[in-house]
C-alpha cells in the first residue's frame, strides 16, 4: 500500500515529510488505518474516503492496539483522507453481524491516554465518527460541516461509554437533542455546543492551525500534561482526589524541569 500524501490527507500538509515518511497500515486489510511516530507526535488517518471513512472490525482492533503502543509520543492527531467525511463511524454490516464491546472499549482507551489528543475533522461526521471525535481532547473543524448521531433512527440503544462521553463533552441539553432525536446539525451549532473547539474557514487552514498547535505542544511538559488532564476528567466526573492532585502539584514545584523552564522563560525574556 502507498503511504499516504498530503493531497489524500490535506489536514496533514503543514507536517514535515519525516512525519509522512513514518506512516505504516495498522493492519493489512484494504483500507486499513495508516499510523506514524514520530519525535513525540502520534499520527493516525483514517483511509476509506470512498466510504465515509467508516471503521471495520479490524480497524477498531488495531486502533486500540496502536493506542497501547504510544509510549513516546506526548500529542496524537486523528484525522482521515479526504474533504468530505472525518468518519461515519463503525460500519453498519459490523453492526448488524458482529457487535461486541471491542469498539467501546477502544474509544475508551482513546479517551484515557495520558497525552494531548487532537480530532482533526476534514468534514462532516457521523454516528460513531463522533464519539471518536469526543473521545479527544480538542476538535478542530471546519464550515460548512456538519454531525449527526442516528442510534435512535436504527433503533440502536447507545453503549455506556458514549452515552457518558455525549453527557460529559456536551451536557445534558445537547447529548439529549442530539441522540433522542436523530437530527443532523450544522458547524455553528456544533461550535456553540462545544463539540468544535475550533472552525477554520478551509483545510489550508486548518492544517496550518494543527501544524502550529501540534509544535507548541510539544514544547509543553509532556507528565505535567497527562497529570493535569487525568485529574481535570475527574473532576468532570465527580471522582477528583485532592490529595492525589496536591502530590502531583508539590512534585511539579520541586521538580528540575520547572526550574529549567523558568531560567529558559527568564533568559528569552532578559534577551526581548
Amino acid at each position: 500500500m502507498p503511504i499516504p500524501s498530503p493531497d489524500q490527507c490535506p489536514t496533514l500538509s503543514g507536517f514535515s515529510a519525516d512525519y509522512w515518511q513514518s506512516f505504516k497500515p495498522l493492519h493489512a486489510g484494504q483500507g486499513a488505518p495508516w499510523g506514524a511516530v514520530h519525535q513525540g507526535l502520534a499520527l493516525l488517518v483514517l483511509a476509506r474516503p470512498e466510504q465515509h471513512n467508516r471503521l471495520d472490525p479490524a480497524d477498531v482492533d488495531a486502533m486500540r492496539a496502536f493506542w497501547d503502543s504510544l509510549h513516546d509520543a506526548s500529542v496524537l492527531v486523528i484525522t482521515a483522507m479526504g474533504d468530505k467525511t472525518f468518519s461515519s463511524g463503525y460500519t453498519i454490516e459490523a453492526i448488524v453481524q458482529d457487535l461486541d464491546d471491542r469498539f467501546e472499549q477502544m474509544l475508551d482507551s482513546l479517551e484515557s491516554l495520558p497525552l494531548l489528543t487532537i480530532a482533526a475533522l476534514n468534514g462532516s461526521v457521523y454516528g460513531g465518527g463522533t464519539d471518536l471525535a469526543l473521545c479527544c481532547d480538542l476538535r478542530l473543524g471546519l464550515f460548512q460541516s456538519r454531525m449527526f448521531m442516528p442510534a435512535a433512527r436504527f433503533g440502536l440503544h447507545y453503549y455506556p461509554g458514549g452515552l457518558r462521553r455525549y453527557v460529559h463533552r456536551l451536557g445534558l441539553s445537547a447529548a439529549s437533542m442530539l441522540m433522542l432525536t436523530a437530527q443532523s446539525i450544522d458547524d455553528e451549532h456544533m461550535l456553540r455546543i462545544g463539540f468544535l473547539h475550533e472552525r477554520h474557514e478551509s483545510i489550508k487552514a486548518l492544517s496550518d492551525r494543527l501544524a502550529d498547535l501540534v509544535r507548541a505542544q510539544l514544547a509543553n511538559d509532556a507528565a505535567v500534561v497527562a497529570a493535569m488532564k487525568r485529574d481535570l476528567a475527574a473532576l468532570a466526573l465527580n471522582r477528583f482526589n485532592p490529595e492525589a492532585a496536591r502530590q502531583s502539584f508539590v512534585a511539579s514545584v520541586r521538580s528540575s524541569s520547572l526550574r529549567q523552564r523558568l531560567e529558559a522563560a527568564r533568559q528569552a525574556r532578559a534577551k526581548r
